[in-house]
């Protein structure tokens, strides 16, 4: 299977080389409806994708390269299998500019750890916040103001609190928070302007509502289990331990090249954290080019749709993302996000159907046409086993193209009437 692994990756090589032939881009998106694994007389992965992505381009342009690698990703050939993995490390053992490093409060026995500064929190603070408050049995909003810590111990202490069990006062008025939700009044100015007492006499929760949390928090059974079973996932979740693999009170280290970084950070608790790890590597290269293997939990972290854009061209770097576009929620953050990846280049191998428009946005009729055939000519090849894909690159004459994964240029499309 290494054999097969490298061709691959050898392939995806050729075909980046007719793909990038100079940097006047700024986002470069590979999209799926699901991961891609293709087995062939090569097998390719999101992994060895995105590696011969990172290789190509720092080869090129001599430019410093982060790929952010999801552990757990979904699929035959992640990385949670141990022949992958030591695929992986034999990869980038073949070449000096690569380094292998992990990101995670487990020990996945991949490499050096890589840890981010715990200061740099309050620079992502509203996205913190945000996730925080969908995480939280307590409350439906944390106020981004309190999120500023300098050590791991503080930090701790207010993530067990946010996301610990609710007391009898938490729990009365999160049920009257979500009941005026309901009722389509504004969630986050009654979480932070209305008292337990004005919501009782408001009759928002009324004193029935009040006796019978009560009741649960006091005499219910199994209830009272649930909020242990809260408070124990919590102090372990965030506990200082865990979160001393992850932070410092002080700058981790990166390296010139290609680092590469395996994370099981993807989830919903600790999605924020792969934010922070894009943050201190600009910080230290600033103009380089990150590529992310995933996106972190899309529920919890939609926030992140609009600051990895924001953040790239804060930077002047440059941002590569692997989409699985079947479990992005289809809303206008996600939209608009795929819809910068697949403008500038982009390799498209399939689609979620709700974001197929994105595609031809901006484009004539003549467009959706040939993209609608095209992908149902992948979809007639790929049953007699060969892959295909269409590139686009918005600053060529002719920007959509049909290329085979083995092959190459197979066809190439002028859109008439362009916006």
């Amino acid at each position: 299977m290494s054999s097969e692994i490298l061709k691959g990756y050898e392939t995806i090589l050729d075909r980046l080389k007719e793909m990038i032939a100079d940097e006047d881009w700024t986002f470069f998106g590979i999209i799926d409806y699901d991961y891609t694994e293709i087995e062939d007389k090569f097998i390719i992965t999101p992994e060895n994708m995105l590696l011969a992505l990172a290789d190509f381009y720092n080869k090129k342009f001599g430019k410093n390269v982060l790929v952010i690698l999801n552990y757990n990703r979904p699929g035959k050939y992640n990385l949670r299998n141990p022949e992958q993995l030591e695929i992986l490390k034999n990869i980038v053992d073949r070449y000096p500019s690569m380094h292998l490093m992990e990101f995670s409060y487990n020990d996945l026995n991949i490499g050096e750890k890589v840890r981010v500064n715990i200061g740099n929190i309050i620079e992502i603070r509203e996205i913190l916040a945000q996730a925080l408050a969908k995480i939280s049995e307590r409350t439906n909003y944390v106020n981004p103001k309190r999120i500023k810590f300098s050590t791991i111990n503080s930090f701790s202490n207010f993530l067990i609190k946010i996301t610990g069990p609710p007391s009898v006062l938490d729990d009365l008025k999160k049920r009257a928070q979500d009941y005026v939700g309901k009722m389509g009044g504004p969630k986050r100015f009654i979480a932070r302007m209305i008292s337990i007492t004005r919501l009782i006499e408001a009759g928002l929760t009324g004193a029935a509502g009040f006796y019978k949390v009560l009741k649960l928090h006091y005499k219910d059974e199994e209830y009272k289990a649930w909020l242990k079973k809260i408070e124990e996932e919590s102090r372990n979740i965030y506990s200082v331990e865990k979160l001393s693999s992850i932070f410092l009170e002080e700058y981790g280290k990166f390296y010139e090249g290609i680092n590469i970084v395996v994370t099981d950070l993807f989830d919903r608790y600790y999605g924020f954290t792969i934010a922070l790890l894009i943050l201190e590597f600009l910080k230290l290269f600033s103009g380089s080019f990150v590529i992310l293997g995933d996106i972190p939990d899309p529920e919890h972290y939609e926030s992140l749709a609009t600051w990895f854009p924001t953040i790239i061209t804060t930077y002047d770097a440059k941002l590569g993302v692997y989409v699985a576009s079947r479990y992005y929620p289809t809303t206008e953050k996600y939209a608009e996000l795929l819809r910068r990846l697949v403008t500038d280049k982009s390799m498209i191998f399939n689609l979620k159907s709700d974001f197929f428009h994105i595609l031809h946005s901006g484009e004539s009729v003549i467009v959706y046409s040939w993209l609608y055939e095209k992908f149902s000519q992948i979809e007639g090849q790929r049953r007699e086993g060969e892959y295909m894909f269409i590139f686009h690159d918005e600053k060529r004459e002719l920007p959509w193209t049909l290329m085979s994964v083995s092959r190459g240029i197979i066809e190439r499309f002028k859109g008439f009437f362009r916006r």
